[in-house]
This record gives structure tokens, C-alpha cells and sequence, in this order.
């Protein structure tokens, strides 16, 4: 088989990523018997409940539902305007059909029936030879008889009531009766309805009617007790003032900042007469200006005589005397200018105090009259919303008693429930029609079910889909053949075997260095019972046949198998060899004491010389490993047999001697996600996995899958039948 043709077949079978009617078809035909069984069974037993079911009358009645009678309430005051008619109307028709299937209703339709018409619903229930009668009558029709829906139109407003029942009579008179008791009770419901709205609202108006006139006569003492009349007039004088106590205050304020502000300077000059001189209140005086003039002028005197006489003349004391004199009344009237400004700032505080107080008078003057008129409009707004409420409220209570005295009612009777003519039955054609179709429905899902529900490897789609690796051939199931025929089948000349094995040959050697120098492969599996120690045995056959020399080493020491192959005692080999202190042959002439066979030209074999509990202690040896090395310098090829990966450990010790692992796989053996783990086990291994062999293929169709695209990944080759191995070689012949 063409090893890249089905890759990429099986890559475009995969990027389609569905699955076509051609593999549910397929599908359908590999299992086809256990649907065409399910699908009988099930057509069957639908088709004899539905053949036994009894004969049933079925009776209807309508009666219509009216939106424009009077109402206690009128709808467009309450109804949410954001809700469309259609869904108000379909609340509106619910309620009323849920309210038809309340249990009250029931009990009324069966208190109005006579014994003879309740013995005659419930007589189809009970068994007469028990005289059991059911005790809920009730609960049955309710159960078991009636049903309601909405007119089939949109914005219908009928609704249909339908009794299901043995006795076309009984349905007829227990749908009728549901109408009529339906329409008595809203009747009644209304009229008690109404009363007690006529009740409830007149009491409201004469309660409402004395809160007016109390609360009429509480405003009009109100206004009169807080003179409001004479509080509006003087609101302009209250204002007038105190906007001019505002002007004062004002000033007030200001002629204080003043004063503040010259006793900051006179603080800031102290005790320098030219500072205190720059000041207008003190340097403006013309007493002090006069004093300081004369102060001055003693003082440019005194320059003078300072100038022309010593300090004792009576000229220069005279004048020491004048100046001390002059600063004296100069200081004095300093004190008093400053004074002064002290008397002003106290006058100045004094005033705004003052004015502060009358300030704050005249604000709560105001405030008392504003707050006197917000709650008398407050209370004025009340009694207007009171009064308004009043005015409408005996409007309503008018209105409802005139709707008591026309007792009105929105329900009425639409069309009376004929006798029912024909059973309720399903004709014999569509009972056929219906077995058949679920017949079908299962012939055809349960083969889906079951192939979707098995995980099992069953085609070379799942082989490279779930591996990840490729698919180097397939051997298909041989049949009742023993182990020994099929291991030496390369050897014998089987062509059912011998050009399948040479497929997978020419896939290895694609994919690795066979031919071009030494190598080593090791050969296992996920379970026992796939077929690895004869894939080994014959795939070592096939390498020697193409001048190789192939040693065949038998390396699970837990289950040997390559001897009975060969047709060999398992009385030598590794474990000896181990057990007898692991010497290395020196020469190849000499491996004769590991007990290494030549079973055909170009392959020989090393047995395992027996089982032992101990397989990972000797193939961990470094005894073991100095032969691997020592072996792989006689021969070309070494290839390793080796137990289960997906259950032992063995197959991971042996990669140390192997450059590449060759895996096989059985249809129908394995789970996909098992021979996953497996591989992946191998590939964290020093000789991770270079593809998969398919092998004991007994369904092709399921081998080359579902599709056709699948058709033409497989069978375009002499491998779909073997005879035509044979018919070829005839005609070369």
C-alpha cells in the first residue's frame, strides 16, 4: 500500500472535519442488525399501545370574553401603557382559563349534576367487580376529561372548553355544564364584586366628606390666628427697614475698619515721633502740628547754641528748658488724639452691636410671617388635593352603584357543545406511518450511537488522528492460524503476508537510516495480544531477505514468544547468559555460549533463556547494556521484542539500546486513548516512536473508514484482496 497516498487522503478527510451521508451509510451497514432489531422492537410496541388504546368522544363548548362592560375600575386608568394590547388581551385570556381550571369550578360542575350524570362520568374509571369508585370526582374530570385553550385566532377572545370522555352523551352535557357554571360564577363573583365596592366607597365618601369640612375649618382659624391679612401688608415696610438697618450696619463696619486700621499704625509707630507725625489723625491736628512747629524750631535753636556756648550758658538752659516743656505739651496732646481714636473704636463696636441685634429682630420678624404663609399655602394645597379626591371618589361611587343595579357580565355562552359523532382515534394508516417512522429513526441511530459510543482503534484514521504518527502498514486477520505459521508467514511465502510486510519494510527504510548503516529498533505495544511478537518476527525475516544480518533479540523476559516462532527450546539465551555472570563474547564466533541461533540466512535469534520476575533489574544492567553494545558491532540490524509499554516498564529501559520504536496496534483491541498514552510513554524515551503498525484488521470497511474520501486512501492496490497477489505472479509466471 502507498504509504503517502493515504497520508494525504487522510489529512483532506480531516480538514473536511465532517462526516458525509456515504459514512452514515456505511456506519448503518456495519451494524445494521442491531438497528433493523431496535427499530422493529420499538414499531412494534408503539404500534400495539396505539392499536389498544380505548375509544374516546371528545366535546367542546366556547363562550366569548368582552373587554367594554362596566368595571368597578376602568382599564385605561390602571393599565400600564407601556404593555401592548396583544400581550394584555393574552394576560387578560389566561387568567380567565386558568380560573376555568381551578378546582372551585370542578366541584361546582359536579354539585350540579345529577347522581345518574356523575355516575355515568366516573363510571369508566373504576372497576365494577371491585365496586371501587374513585372518591375525588373533581379531581378526575379535571385530570383525566378537560382541557382549555384560546381561540385559535390572534387577539381571540374565545375560549374553547374540551371534555374528553368514554360517552359522546357525558361529554356533551359536562362541557355545556362547564360553560354555564363558568358564566354563573363571574356572575356572582361581579355582583359580589360590585357590592362590595358600592359598600367600601360610600363609606369612603362620608369619611372623606367630614375630613373636608375639618380641615376647611382648620385653615380658616389658622389665617385668622396669625393675622396673615396684615402680614402680607407689612411684608414691604418689614423689608424697607431692613434694607436701611443693612446700610447702617454697612457703615458701621466700615467706620470700625477705619478706626482698627489707624490703631494698627499708631501700635506699628509706637514711641517715633516722626512716624506718629505721618499719621492724619495725629499728624493732621493743628494744636499738634502748631507744638510740633514750635518743638522743631527750639530744636534748630538749640543747633545753634550748641554751636556758639557751652552747655552751662543761660541762653543753652533756657532753651533745654523751652524743648523739655514743648515735648511735654506735645506728648499730652499725642495722648489725647489717641485717645480719642480708643473712644471712636468703642463707639464704632458699640453701634454694630446695636445694629446687629435690630438686624437679627427684623429677620426674625420676617421669617415668622414667610413660615406663617408657606404653611398656610401648605395647607391650602392640601385641602384642594382632599377636596379634588373627594369630587372624584363620589363620581366613582356613583357610577359603581349604577353598574350594581345593571349587573352586567362579561362572559357569555358563544356555541353549546354538539354530540360527538366519530372517537378520537388515530387512523390505522398514520399508526403504520408513525411505527415505521421511529422503526427508522432507531434502524438508523443506533449503529451511530454505538460507533460514536466505541473507542476502540478501528480505522487508519484513528491510527494517525490519535498516534500523531504514521501509519508504516497493515496486516489484516488471517484467521484460525497458529502463532508459529504466522511468524515464519515472510519466510513460508504467504502472500497474504509477505507483500504487506514488505510495505511496511519500504515505510521503515523511508523513514530511517536501515540500509545506509547499523541501526536498532525495538518493537512493542500497549496490551499483550496485539500481535508485536509476530510483526517483530516476520518484519525481522523481511530486513534479512534484503541482505541485511538481523539479529532477533527476545527481550520480554515476562512472556518469551520469538522461540515457539522459531520452533526453538527456550533453554538458553539472556538470562543464563545473566544468571551465569554476564561474559562478553570476545569474537562472533563465540556468542554461541548466549545462545544465539541462526534461523535463517542473514537472522539469528537470542532467546530470552526462560522468564523472571526480575525483567527490569537485568535489562537496567550495565552487564546487559556492554552486550547490547558488543552485538551491534557484529550485526547490522538489531531488533528488540519487547513486553507491553502500556503495562510495563520494560519497553523504556530497552530504548537505551534502540535508536528508533516501531509500535503495534490491532483493530478492535485497544482504546484510542490507550495506544495514545502509550506512544506518548515511548516518546520521552531515547527511541520515541517512528510510526504504527496496523495490525489483525478483520473489518477493512472499518479499517479504511467512512467516506469517499477514505475509499481512496485504501484499495487501489493488490493489498485489498490478496488473491491478486497470486492472479499476478500466475500471469508473470
Amino acid at each position: 500500500m502507498a504509504t503517502g497516498e493515504f497520508t494525504g487522503a487522510n489529512d483532506k478527510s480531516q480538514a473536511d472535519g465532517l462526516i458525509s451521508i456515504t459514512d452514515i451509510i456505511a456506519i448503518i451497514r456495519k451494524r445494521w442488525c442491531i438497528g433493523a432489531v431496535c427499530g422493529a422492537i420499538v414499531a412494534g410496541l408503539l404500534m400495539a399501545v396505539l392499536l389498544s388504546q380505548e375509544k374516546l368522544y371528545e366535546a367542546e363548548a366556547s363562550m366569548t370574553i368582552e373587554l367594554s362592560t362596566a368595571n368597578v375600575m376602568d382599564f385605561r386608568e390602571v393599565m400600564d401603557t407601556s404593555v401592548t394590547h396583544v400581550n394584555l388581551l393574552n394576560t387578560f385570556m389566561n387568567t380567565h382559563m386558568e380560573r376555568i381550571q381551578t378546582r372551585g369550578i370542578a366541584e361546582a360542575v359536579v354539585r350540579a349534576l345529577t347522581p345518574e350524570q356523575v355516575e355515568a362520568v366516573v363510571a369508566p374509571y373504576y372497576d365494577p367487580a371491585t365496586a371501587e369508585k374513585p372518591a375525588d370526582a373533581p379531581g378526575l374530570i379535571m385530570s383525566k376529561m378537560l382541557s382549555v385553550e384560546q381561540g385559535s385566532e390572534e387577539e381571540s377572545q374565545v375560549i374553547l372548553i374540551h371534555i374528553v370522555h368514554h360517552s359522546p352523551q357525558v361529554a356533551q352535557f359536562l362541557a355545556n355544564e362547564y360553560v354555564r357554571q363558568y358564566i354563573a360564577y363571574k356572575a356572582n363573583l361581579r355582583n359580589s364584586s360590585t357590592g362590595e365596592a358600592v359598600h367600601f366607597l360610600g363609606k369612603q365618601v362620608e369619611e372623606m366628606r367630614t375630613q373636608l369640612e375639618g380641615k376647611e375649618l382648620e385653615l380658616q382659624e389658622y389665617r385668622q390666628s396669625h393675622n396673615l391679612v396684615s402680614v402680607q401688608q407689612d411684608q414691604g415696610i418689614l423689608g424697607e427697614r431692613l434694607r436701611r438697618i443693612n446700610d447702617a450696619l454697612t457703615d458701621a463696619n466700615l467706620r470700625l475698619l477705619e478706626v482698627e486700621t489707624l490703631q494698627q499704625q499708631i501700635q506699628a509707630a509706637g514711641k517715633n515721633l516722626e512716624k506718629l507725625m505721618e499719621i492724619p489723625v495725629i499728624g493732621g491736628r493743628e494744636d499738634i502740628i502748631a507744638i510740633y512747629s514750635q518743638l522743631n524750631e527750639l530744636q534748630r535753636e538749640r543747633l545753634v547754641l550748641d554751636e556758639t556756648y557751652l552747655a552751662r550758658h543761660p541762653k543753652v538752659i533756657e532753651n533745654e528748658a523751652s524743648l523739655k516743656s514743648v515735648k511735654a505739651v506735645l506728648k499730652a496732646a499725642i495722648s489725647q488724639a489717641v485717645n480719642q481714636i480708643e473712644n471712636d473704636h468703642k463707639a464704632a463696636v458699640a453701634e454694630l452691636t446695636t445694629l446687629e441685634g435690630k438686624l437679627k429682630e427684623g429677620e426674625q420678624a420676617v421669617l415668622d410671617a414667610e413660615r406663617a404663609l408657606v404653611e398656610y399655602n401648605r395647607m391650602q394645597r392640601n385641602l384642594d388635593s382632599l377636596r379634588d379626591m373627594y369630587n372624584k371618589l363620589s363620581t366613582r361611587y356613583a357610577e359603581t352603584s349604577i353598574a350594581q343595579q345593571l349587573n352586567l357580565n362579561n362572559v357569555s355562552l358563544l356555541e353549546p357543545a354538539g354530540l360527538p359523532t366519530h372517537p378520537m382515534v388515530i387512523a390505522p394508516v398514520q399508526i403504520l406511518a408513525a411505527s415505521m417512522f421511529l422503526g427508522g429513526v432507531f434502524f438508523i441511530c443506533v449503529p451511530l450511537v454505538i460507533e460514536l459510543l466505541d473507542h476502540r482503534l478501528a480505522s487508519f484514521t484513528d491510527v494517525e488522528r490519535f498516534a500523531n504518527k504514521p501509519l508504516l502498514g497493515d496486516i489484516r486477520q488471517q484467521g484460525d492460524v497458529d502463532f508459529k505459521a504466522l511468524s515464519t508467514a515472510f519466510q513460508s511465502g504467504d502472500l497474504k503476508m509477505k507483500e504487506p510486510l514488505r510495505a511496511i519494510y519500504s515505510s521503515i527504510r523511508m523513514r530511517s537510516s536501515l540500509n545506509r548503516k547499523k541501526t536498532s529498533f525495538l518493537v512493542t505495544s500497549s496490551l499483550p495480544g496485539e500481535g508485536k511478537s509476530m510483526v517483530t518476527a516476520n518484519l525481522a525475516a523481511v530486513i534479512a531477505s534484503h541482505g541485511m544480518k538481523v539479529l532477533l533479540i527476545d527481550f520480554d523476559l515476562r512472556r518469551p514468544m520469538q522461540h515457539n516462532a522459531f520452533g526453538l527450546d527456550n533453554d538458553s539465551g539472556l538470562i543464563p547468559w545473566f544468571d551465569a555472570g554476564s561474559a562478553l563474547p570476545e569474537k562472533p564466533d563465540e556468542a554461541a555460549t548466549l545462545g544465539i541461533t541462526q534461523v535463517q540466512n542473514n537472522l539469528s535469534l537470542l532467546r530470552s533463556g526462560g522468564s523472571s520476575q526480575e525483567a527490569t533489574e537485568i535489562l537496567s544492567s550495565n552487564a546487559v547494556k556492554a552486550l547490547m553494545s558488543r552485538l551491534a558491532e557484529d550485526y547490522d540490524v538489531l531488533l528488540y521484542d519487547t513486553p507491553p509499554v502500556g503495562l510495563f516498564p520494560d519497553a523504556g529501559l530497552v530504548a537505551e539500546f534502540a535508536q528508533e520504536s516501531i509500535f503495534v496496534a490491532r483493530q478492535f483491541k485497544v482504546t484510542r486513548q490507550k495506544m495514545r498514552y502509550s506512544i506518548a510513554q515511548m516518546d520521552r524515551s531515547p527511541a520515541p516512536v517512528m510510526g504504527v503498525v496496523f495490525n489483525g484488521i478483520k473489518n477493512v470497511k472499518a479499517a479504511i473508514g467512512y467516506g469517499s474520501a477514505a475509499n481512496l486512501s485504501y484499495g487501489h492496490g493488490y493489498e485489498k484482496d490478496a488473491s491478486k497477489y497470486a492472479a499476478y505472479y500466475a500471469q508473470r509466471t
